[in-house]
């Protein structure tokens, strides 16, 4: 099977999302890179069986354990992915992790563990590759944002952080080519069809 599009990147834990998103690309487009939230053997498990999907589907696939919010780590894997398969067309950031404390009992811990997660590395993955869209003046970057009305106080406060960051990214690249979207998302076909828009507008057809 030819690699004619670049890949999909995807930084997550291996949700039933992420396989469905996966899969969609290696089916209809191209070939897929993984990387971990937290460098932990579930997360590597669950997305090293996501992999083995696309090689399955005849795609090129990568995988990397990595702790997604080190910059140094999600930089890395962004440059290989585009070192490898010469282009990303689209990064889907699915980090999110729920937290449901009652606001008395949130403590400094739990809230710094819940931005670390559901802000700061969405921030330096979107970064990261659209650092890399931007040289290559097309991309579609995808951070997937719980609903409005899930979680406790330190979820609300990330998801509006992170609306704010994929706001201020999009006004700040589009013009250059590359999409930052955020998807309020429960469902595969909600991103799909995001995703699927956002590259009808600003890259070439298949």
């Amino acid at each position: 099977m030819s690699e004619r599009n670049g890949a999909l990147a995807i930084v997550g834990r291996g949700t039933p999302l992420d396989r469905a998103v996966a899969v969609w690309w290696a089916e209809t487009r191209g070939p897929i890179a993984l990387a971990t939230v937290d460098p932990v053997p579930d997360q590597e498990y669950a997305l090293a069986s996501i992999a083995n999907e696309a090689w399955a589907l005849g795609r090129d696939q990568l995988l990397e354990r990595i702790d997604a919010a080190h910059a140094a780590s999600i930089t890395s894997f962004a440059s290989e992915v585009f070192d490898r398969f010469r282009l990303c067309e689209v990064v889907v950031v699915n980090a999110g992790q729920r937290s449901e404390a009652p606001l008395a009992e949130l403590s400094a811990d739990e809230w710094l563990a819940v931005l670390r997660t559901n802000l700061t590395v969405p921030f330096l993955a979107l970064q990261a590759f659209g650092r890399l869209m931007l040289r290559e003046g097309r991309g579609v970057a995808a951070a997937l944002i719980p609903p409005l009305d899930s979680g406790d106080a330190a979820m609300a406060a990330a998801r509006a952080g992170l609306i704010e960051v994929v706001r201020r990214m999009d006004e700040a690249w589009s013009e250059r080519g590359v999409r930052v979207l955020a998807i309020e998302a429960a469902e595969a076909e909600t991103v799909i069809a995001a995703v699927t828009e956002a590259l009808g507008r600003h890259s070439p057809g298949t």
